[in-house]
Formats: C-alpha cells, structure tokens, sequence
C-alpha cells in the first residue's frame, strides 16, 4: 500500500498539468477518485486489521506449500490444526511460522474447527481447505478492511469457490458459493 499510495499520489500531482510526450488515459475528472482511493489505502494502513489463516490437516505435506505460499500474502497468524499425519505436515507448518496445535481425530469436525477458532487472535478467520487458494491473496486485507469499514456489524462473509480442474488446462469444472 506504501508504494501504492506514492504512485497514486504522483499521478494526482501530475495529472492537471500533463503535457508529455505520450498520451495520458486519464482524465481530471477522475481526480476525486484517485485521492478517495489514496485516502482508502491510507486508512488501510492505519487501522490494520488482524487476519487469522486456519487450515485442519491430515497428512497434506504435498499441498501444503503452496497453501501456505498464498495466505502469508495476507495473515497475520497461520493456524494449523493437525488431526494425526504421519507425513512432514507439522514440519512443513512449523517451519513456515504456523501455529500448530496437534489433536487426535475423533470424527467431529465441529470439535477440531472450534480449537482452531479458539487459538485465532483475528478479526476475520479465513477458513480454508489445504487445496483451496485466493486467486488474487493481495487483493484481501484491501477488501476486509473496506468491509470492515463500511459495514462493521458484518460477521460473515461468503465466497465463490470455484473448483479447477489442473489437468484440464486450468478449467473450471464446479463453482458454488461457500
């Protein structure tokens, strides 16, 4: 957002008296929402808020890289619930900074996802499966703290998952909302 908010802000600068070379795509009418997007980013930056990543693992060491590649884009905290791997999940996890908490499973779904809640420290809990990724991570915070902003009674949100088919050419076989 720093550089971000630079950027913005030399383009505002420059934008009335343009005159160079090259043609400007944009416009001064578009001022007001170029500086209501620095202001945006600025309170971004202000007033962060804490994002929570939690995961419940078993046995997902070959998924788990890239899972935990995508949400240190945007959490503050990785919650790691393993129920018993017998693979390098809990080295993988520990070694990329998570918070592993070991539990036995005992076919109760419910219990495991409340331990991990318990443990979150965050405002927002992104709750994913090891398989299942942001397409665009950065764009996150941006997008919670715009929420959370304008609509602070908020609790929930819900997201299309869309499920892609890797040996398809990326296609996207399923979508629904979750």
């Amino acid at each position: 957002y720093d550089k971000a908010i630079k950027a913005m802000g030399q383009a505002v600068e420059i934008l009335p008296t343009y005159q160079g070379l090259e043609p400007c795509l944009l416009s001064t009418d578009v001022l007001p929402k170029l500086q209501a997007r620095i202001h945006q980013w600025q309170s971004i930056l202000k007033e962060k808020i804490r994002i929570s990543a939690c995961l419940i693992a078993k046995d997902e060491a070959v998924k788990l890289p890239v899972w935990l590649e995508n949400v240190s884009v945007f959490a503050d905290e990785v919650i790691v619930v393993d129920t018993g791997s017998r693979d390098e999940t809990v080295s993988l996890a520990m070694k990329a900074g998570a918070k592993v908490i070991t539990v036995p499973w005992e076919e109760n779904f419910a219990k495991v996802r409340n331990i991990a809640l318990e443990k979150a420290i965050g405002e927002w809990i992104v709750f994913t499966d090891a398989d299942e990724y942001f397409y665009q991570p950065e764009m996150l915070r941006g997008y919670l703290q715009q929420l959370t902003q304008n609509n602070p009674d908020r609790e929930a949100v819900f997201l299309p998952l869309d499920n892609v088919d890797l040996d398809a050419a990326g296609k996207v076989i399923d979508s629904t909302q979750v």
